[in-house]
């Protein structure tokens, strides 16, 4: 190629053949050079158009990963239960929550002015709510192993909190005489406090499950 390209030249600019042939050995490195490095700039866009690809497509599959990983992908069978047991807890955890609050409620509260009814109608308030925390407790402890640790947790703490109104109620409500009484004012008014953060705990509790129930995606027969 070379020979025949120097014999053009030799031709066409009147020159010897042996220059001719050194003009087209240049002209043929140089015109490599060029070639070379036009192909690197494109391999090297080529690559870096490839890189970018890489990237956004791992950005897509971290997206997609994420919104994956949000989902329980669970049988029907198991929703079905799974979702009877919060029926099964939703009616105590209510009853518990509502004869707790008023144990030290926020607002006004009806207070019979005869002391006998008075008392009476504090025994029945403190009554109510014992039977309720059993009844949630009871309940709580035997679906326990067939939900989620992070929801039961979720209800136990609850339990616990509500628990801490019960036992104090009576030193401070139903017997008033007691010298127990002057000596906790710091604990009623926690107890107190307790009251407002209950409210606030019971409605994130309802929050969180109902997230909780969303994010379990169902699997028909044909997926399983």
């Amino acid at each position: 190629m070379i020979k025949e390209f120097s014999l053009s030249i030799g031709q066409l600019l009147g020159i010897s053949t042996t220059i001719a042939t050194l003009i087209a050995i240049c002209i043929c490195a140089v015109w490599s050079i060029i070639f070379n490095r036009i192909k690197e700039s494109q391999n090297a866009e080529f690559q870096k158009q490839i890189e970018k690809q890489k990237s956004e497509f791992s950005k897509e599959i971290e997206t997609l990963k994420a919104k994956n990983d949000k989902l329980n992908y669970i049988s029907k069978t198991q929703f079905d239960a799974e979702f009877k047991i919060y029926q099964e807890l939703s009616e105590p955890i209510f009853d518990m929550f509502f004869d707790v609050l008023k144990l030290f409620p926020m607002g006004l509260d009806y207070v019979p002015e005869d002391e006998t009814e008075r008392k009476n109608f504090y025994e029945k308030r403190y009554n109510n709510a014992m039977d309720n925390l059993l009844v949630f407790q009871k309940k709580l402890y035997v679906y326990a192993p067939f939900i989620p640790k992070h929801i039961y947790d979720m209800f136990d703490n609850f339990r616990v909190e509500a628990r801490k109104q019960v036992n104090w109620y009576p030193d401070f409500i139903l017997y008033p005489d007691k010298e127990i009484v002057h000596e906790l004012r710091e604990e009623k008014r926690k107890c107190w406090k307790r009251t407002e953060e209950l409210q606030k705990q019971y409605n994130d509790i309802i929050d969180k499950l109902r997230n909780h129930l969303q994010s379990l995606k169902v699997m028909d027969g044909n997926n399983e």
